[in-house]
């Protein structure tokens, strides 16, 4: 089943009288079904009482004809074609005074009567059920695991992007058996009619797309406070909730088996709690697996960057000269796309490894300032803060493009361009035109916020990688026997990662080539794997140490002994017990 997006368009093409193309389709507008006339990319209903099968025969014009436009405000920067959906929020935008309103105000029920979620319209409910395809993974992971149900009893405050990838994980989590609460881990990545069908659905979610700073603690704080419901598990992207649960609300660690982390700042702000000895639950590093490093960080970039930024600026990428900061997995999969589409690249990166790979690559390795006068484009991607400041934003040249592709908003210095003296222009939802007294502007992305979520979206079939990794992460840190993870930051057992991309490996319809039993005793393998040691990752990220005494005792010595392994997964008691799929 396909999904069913909030306007399609099924019709034959008609020249009007002046030559002008155009197709008469029904549209689902405003929760009823309309004839709508689409020519040169507008939409327009007929007048008020006109019959639809009448209006056939003329072009939009005159008294009475209204545009999408008029009904829902400024265009979209979203292209509207064939097969596409219109914008999610077209099933409110006839009630400009809704959007004025703060979800915070509003007394809102769902279906079965329950108020136990706070988002943008619950009435947007129809509108978020869809059928993502792309997820086989999550798919066959609950497929598999729901007769056993492995998280019984598991009570799940999450803080990630609510996309409709994620409403499937939380669907899949449902499944197995957990309860979840949910908030957003960004201000602007709030899918909200994702958000309405999830609330309508039984689960509490508190978000909506451009929440204020005090929106978002209140949201994770209503996620987490609640009369008669204590989390046993926490899922994190980002690392927000964490803190907000630390500072608020210490004796909630007591009941709380484990944390999963999935982001690069997220964890930092971990192994910075494990080295000051305030880690007082095992986490489980997501983001630093094979899986999340390679697939998401890597390839969901490589596409997403030229997504997010066609969407926002209808830019032309050949000759563009861009800057990228950092060449972590992030990095490499934005200058990839950029030197594919024929952009001029340029690299900055502390690391020696990493520039060094950027030089092999034939990116020219520069210092930020050397090239900040000349370039078009400016990509952050460094989980640091105040990589690009006030003193770079000042000598960049005029429709100069700045944005960010990593998780945390500090990455560019943007408060520091909430001045008297610059003009702030909104000129497309998530596009601000910032302007010097002399006339120059600079063109901000999602206001230095994470460009990808907030600005387009990005592949479905990466996101099931990274949601199945999650999952599995949860189980078993929710399953295993106390005293196996002890109050550190574990890296995913190499056997999960293996899993996760197997169960992957159906859908190009591949086949592994199995060892002999002479070639594994040769190799020292199992049959069936593990194929890697632990110790085995993408280039080195940047990782805070931590005490080595920390690193457990039934792990093999690592080279990198900041960031321990996991012993062997708690599964063997469990009867889904993951075996390699394509054995």
């Amino acid at each position: 089943m396909r999904e069913q997006p909030v306007g399609s368009w099924k019709g034959q093409e008609r020249r009007g009288e002046e030559g002008g193309a155009g197709i008469w389709s029904p549209l689902h507008f405003s929760g009823c079904w309309c004839q709508s006339w689409k020519m040169e990319g507008e939409v327009w209903f007929p007048p008020v009482g006109k019959d639809s099968r009448e209006s056939k025969n003329e072009i939009p014009a005159g008294d009475g004809w209204t545009s999408m436009a008029t009904l829902c405000g400024p265009p979209s920067p979203f292209p509207v074609g064939a097969g596409a959906a219109l914008l999610p929020a077209a099933a409110s935008c006839t009630d400009s005074s809704d959007d004025e309103t703060s979800p915070r105000d509003k007394q809102q029920k769902n279906s079965k009567g329950s108020s136990d979620f706070c988002v943008k319209n619950i009435k947007q409910a129809e509108f978020g059920l869809l059928d993502v395809e792309e997820m086989p993974a999550l798919m066959a992971l609950r497929k598999r695991a729901q007769g056993e149900k492995p998280l019984a009893g598991a009570k799940i405050v999450g803080c990630t992007h609510i996309t409709a990838q994620t409403a499937v994980l939380m669907e899949t989590l449902g499944a197995l058996g957990a309860q979840c609460r949910w908030a957003a881990c960004n201000i602007y990545s709030t899918l909200n009619e994702v958000a309405a069908a999830l609330a309508e659905s039984g689960f509490p979610v508190f978000a909506w797309k451009g929440e204020s700073e005090d929106d978002f603690w209140w949201c994770i704080d209503r996620c987490v406070n609640v009369e008669g419901w204590q989390p046993n598990m926490i899922l994190d992207d980002g690392g927000d909730l964490t803190h907000w649960i630390y500072k608020k609300y210490p004796n909630m660690f007591k009941k709380i088996k484990g944390i999963v982390e999935e982001s690069v700042t997220g964890v930092h702000r971990l192994y910075q709690l494990s080295k000051a000895g305030k880690l007082c639950v095992p986490a489980m590093n997501v983001n630093d697996s094979v899986t999340k490093q390679k697939f998401d960080n890597l390839y969901c970039c490589r596409e997403s960057i030229l997504d997010g930024l066609k969407r926002t600026t209808d830019m032309m990428f050949g000759g563009k000269q861009v800057v990228v900061c950092g060449y972590g997995e992030v990095g490499k999969g934005c200058c990839a796309a950029l030197k594919a589409m024929g952009s001029i690249v340029y690299v900055t990166e502390i690391d020696p490894i990493c520039a060094l790979q950027a030089c092999m690559d034939g990116f020219r390795l520069v210092k930020l300032n050397e090239v900040i006068r000349q370039v078009d484009i400016v990509i952050t991607c460094t989980g640091n803060k105040n990589v690009v400041t006030r003193e770079h934003l000042d000598r960049m040249k005029n429709s100069c493009i700045v944005c960010n592709m990593g998780h945390s908003n500090t990455e560019i210095d943007v408060a520091s361009l909430r001045t008297p003296e610059l003009t702030w222009e909104r000129v497309r939802s998530q596009v601000d035109h910032v302007i010097w007294p002399d006339g120059k502007r600079i063109v901000l992305l999602a206001e230095g916020r994470l460009l990808n979520l907030s600005c387009s979206t990005v592949p479905t079939f990466v996101l099931s990688i990274t949601a199945t990794t999650q999952a599995l992460a949860l189980i078993e840190l929710y399953n295993a026997p106390e005293g196996r993870y002890k109050q550190d930051v574990y890296l995913l057992p190499k056997k999960m990662d293996e899993y996760v991309a197997s169960l992957h490996l159906p859908t190009f319809d591949a086949h592994l080539t199995e060892l002999t039993d002479e070639q594994a005793k040769y190799l020292g393998l199992n049959k069936n794997g593990p194929f890697k040691p632990n110790y085995y990752r993408c280039p080195p990220a940047l990782t805070l140490p931590v005490p080595s005494s920390s690193v457990p005792s039934q792990c093999p010595p690592s080279p990198v002994p900041s960031q321990p392994c996991a012993p062997a997964p708690a599964w063997g008691h469990l009867r889904f017990n993951p075996t390699h799929p394509l054995r």
